[in-house]
């Protein structure tokens, strides 16, 4: 039981860096592996590389290396113990190399790496997609997104969250975005586990429906969808 109180006492503490919302980047050399969040990997106090693993469910809407590569970087222009400011860029393709996105962002964090802090995110997309005769189309995609980060203990750490495609939901009339809150905890130096909550826009499934004529009228705007994820970092 002693030697169990000492382990956790020296637990290493969640850190803001470790979540992908936030302008803090990792110490270098440290990386970090996410199933269903950016997987992290820095290359210096200031620049980390990133990519998504299974998929995204956070600011971050890359679909993972199942539908095809995608990376990303993220660099660092000012972090302390008052908060970061830092710029990211990051691209995707499918497989068969026929649709690429790139998009880019800005992030703001008021807070230190284990305390309550509030981020704030702008960015903008462009997908691009082959069609038929080899022409293309263009599709350009916003984000705004805000997240608090409650941290009651050095292991522990809520989030409330929510972004927004300003533009697409100026287009379509309805809310393109995301809504959530999740619980992250530590457990001893690097495993860490997320569950939570969030509400999710249908206009994508609206959209599919439409296409093979399908009758979307019951589909409600948004729905919850239960969250999990589990990471690891060292």
């Amino acid at each position: 039981m002693l030697l169990l109180l000492i382990t956790m006492a020296q637990a290493k503490p969640l850190s803001s860096a470790e979540f992908e919302d936030t302008g803090h980047t990792l110490a270098p050399g440290q990386k970090q592996i996410d199933l269903f969040r950016s997987s992290q990997f820095a290359i210096s106090d200031e620049l980390e590389l990133n990519t998504v693993i299974l998929g995204a469910i956070g600011r971050d809407t890359r679909a993972g290396w199942f539908a095809g590569p995608n990376a990303g970087v993220e660099y660092a222009i000012q972090e302390g113990k008052q908060g970061a400011l830092s710029v990211g860029a990051n691209l995707a393709t499918d497989w068969r190399f026929t649709s690429q996105t790139l998009g880019g962002n800005v992030t703001w964090t008021k807070g230190g790496a284990v305390k309550n802090r509030i981020n704030l995110t702008g960015g903008v997309s462009l997908a691009t997609v082959k069609v038929e005769n080899a022409d293309r189309a263009n599709a350009v995609g916003t984000n705004l997104y805000a997240s608090y980060h409650i941290v009651p203990s050095k292991k522990t750490t809520w989030r409330i969250y929510g972004g927004i495609d300003p533009l697409n939901s100026a287009r379509s009339e309805t809310f393109v975005g995301t809504l959530g809150f999740d619980w992250n905890h530590g457990m001893g130096d690097s495993a860490r586990i997320m569950l939570g909550l969030r509400l999710q826009s249908t206009d994508r499934y609206v959209a599919a429906l439409d296409e093979i004529d399908a009758d979307s009228s019951w589909v409600p705007a948004v729905f919850p969808v239960p969250t999990a994820n589990v990471f690891f970092t060292w």
